[in-house]
Order: C-alpha cells, then sequence, then structure tokens
C-alpha cells in the first residue's frame, strides 16, 4: 500500500509542477521586460531629453585651452659648466602658400630673424629662395592633387 501511496504522490507532482514551472517563465520574461523599459527609458533620457547638455559639456571638455609653460632644467657638464638651457624666443614662421609676393615678405622678414651677420640662412636671399621653392613645391602639388 504504501508503494500504492508513493506512485500517487509522484504522478500528482509533475501535474502541479507545469504551471508552476510556466508561472516562473513568465516571472522571468517579466522581469527581463521590466529591465529593458527601464533602460532604454534611461538611454531615451540622456540621448534625446538632455543632448544638447550633454554636447555642451563635450565641447567645453573638448575645446579647454590653456598655456602650459614649464620650465625645462638646466644641463651641465662635469665641472658644472651650462650646457644647455632654456631660452625665451618668439618665433616667425611664413605659410608658402598664403603668400601672394615672395620677396616682399622676405624683405619685411628679413630684419626680422636675421639678427646674426655670420648666419648665412637668415639672409633676405635665402628666405626668398626658400619661400619661392616652397610655393613651386606647393603649386606643382596642386596642380597635379586638386583639392
Amino acid at each position: 500500500m504504501q508503494a500504492a501511496f508513493g506512485a500517487n504522490r509522484n504522478r500528482a507532482n509533475p501535474a502541479r509542477g507545469i504551471p508552476l514551472k510556466r508561472a516562473r517563465f513568465w516571472l522571468i520574461c517579466l522581469f527581463f521586460l521590466v529591465w529593458l523599459l527601464v533602460i532604454a527609458a534611461r538611454l531615451f533620457w540622456l540621448q534625446i531629453v538632455r543632448h544638447k547638455e550633454f554636447v555642451e559639456r563635450a565641447q567645453k571638455q573638448q575645446q579647454r585651452t590653456f598655456e602650459v609653460a614649464p620650465r625645462r632644467g638646466v644641463l651641465y657638464d662635469r665641472n658644472l659648466r651650462e650646457l644647455a638651457m632654456t631660452v625665451q624666443v618668439d618665433s616667425i614662421y611664413a605659410v608658402p602658400n598664403e603668400i601672394d609676393n615672395s620677396p616682399a615678405a622676405a624683405h619685411a622678414l628679413a630684419p626680422l630673424v636675421h639678427t646674426d651677420p655670420e648666419d648665412a640662412q637668415t639672409t633676405e636671399e635665402q628666405i626668398a629662395a626658400r619661400l619661392d621653392k616652397a610655393m613651386r613645391l606647393l603649386g606643382w602639388r596642386g596642380a597635379s592633387h586638386p583639392m
């Protein structure tokens, strides 16, 4: 008789277990659906509603400029004589494709650049020759590779 009772109990459990498994399945599906809706709502809030605020914050972070002027150390030899040190200087440069008249530009730049009489690279003629060479190279590139 106990065997018959045990058999009846085993038969009853599988029949009751199927609706419980379905309920768990739908409960888990509901949980993931709610979770998906929460994530979608958060994405909508961040990307649509607050879009302008985040674009402004990104521009502030990416376009912030500040001057960094680190002072480099002085290099010494073994007798403590200075070998190299930081010297503050102004820079002058020319953009050859924006210059219409290279001899006039060389005439204007030479007094500013040619301060050492022994320096042959900064004479007016040398500057004009370098500007002409750069303009020829840019002109040649511009003719063969149009923008």
